[in-house]
């Protein structure tokens, strides 16, 4: 059994969203018409199941070392997963609507970083475990995926907003929820999104505060770049709070927008700052060269 979980890869379930991606694609923009809509969400459910059975896999593997989903390519591919799982959903609630021309982009990208990452060795087993860090990390992916779900329902405000305006035929191919659903989606989820993110950080500070060796300086760009977006993600959730007329309407749509982007800089920064992943297996590793997981180097 063991041997068979084995062989699903990431490639896998990639092909099978990227499948679902294209072919949502293909009804929507040419083909305009709302058939193969149950084919989109089989695929989509398929490798949703291919990437369950492999995130299992993974977790059985790495049991036996200490350690459970320890490195970053393992935050990419469950911050996809729940994103995929996301949209499953509301595929099956808001049937024949075209959500996923935007949202199955997200778990492609993640998995694409992951594939990236798929040679960097997993944490050392002192950087990835620990109460306040499997706090941090579990509260930072689950505001991450809030963040891209309110990026990706933002762009879909904006889109139908364009059609409504043009007055577009809704048989034109894509059909999308109301305005006011989006809306609602929209900020419901900046608002989870920056609650979670926020106590993330403040998570990775206490973190940061107990390692009895200091594995990333105060001053470093990627803790400085985090203090920015903490300082935006609560000037947000303050502005909307005391200025109603940002609760609704285009408003809304852009603060969302803006703090997906911003959040999607952070990851860019980690991914390409060398805060990714752990040194090669033949260099030798000191105490003050110790790398955090990825879900730490948030803070």
């Amino acid at each position: 059994m063991i041997d068979w979980l084995n062989r699903i890869t990431e490639t896998c379930f990639f092909a099978s969203y990227a499948l679902a991606w294209a072919l949502e694609l293909l009804r929507i923009l040419f083909l305009r018409t709302p058939r193969f809509w149950s084919l989109v969400v089989g695929l989509t459910a398929a490798g949703c199941f291919a990437q369950t059975l492999y995130l299992w896999s993974r977790a059985t593997t790495e049991l036996t070392q200490g350690t459970v989903f320890a490195s970053w390519a393992d935050w990419l591919v469950i911050a996809s997963w729940v994103i995929a799982l996301a949209y499953l959903i509301l595929a099956v609630r808001r049937p024949r609507n075209g959500m996923g021309l935007f949202m199955l982009p997200l778990p492609l990208v993640f998995i694409s970083l992951a594939l990236l990452q798929g040679n960097v060795q997993t944490f050392p087993r002192g950087a990835a475990v620990g109460i306040w860090g499997r706090i941090h990390g579990s509260l930072l992916l689950a505001g991450t995926v809030a963040a891209m779900l309110g990026f990706s329902g933002g762009v879909m405000y904006l889109v139908q907003s364009y059609r409504l305006k043009r007055k577009w035929s809704p048989q034109s191919g894509l059909q999308l929820p109301s305005l006011e659903w989006l809306q609602r989606f929209s900020r419901e989820t900046s608002y989870v999104s920056s609650g979670l993110l926020l106590l993330g950080l403040f998570a990775g500070v206490i973190v940061k505060l107990n390692q009895p060796v200091a594995m990333v300086a105060w001053t470093d760009p990627l803790v400085l770049w985090s203090a920015v977006l903490f300082l935006w993600l609560a000037s947000v959730s303050l502005f909307e709070w005391r200025y109603r007329p940002a609760r609704k309407g285009h408003k809304v749509i852009y603060l969302t927008i803006a703090s997906g982007a911003l959040l999607g800089v952070s990851l860019l920064i980690i991914f390409f700052s060398g805060h990714a992943g752990a040194p090669p297996a033949n260099q030798t590793v000191r105490a003050t060269d110790s790398l955090p997981p990825p879900i730490d180097a948030l803070r």
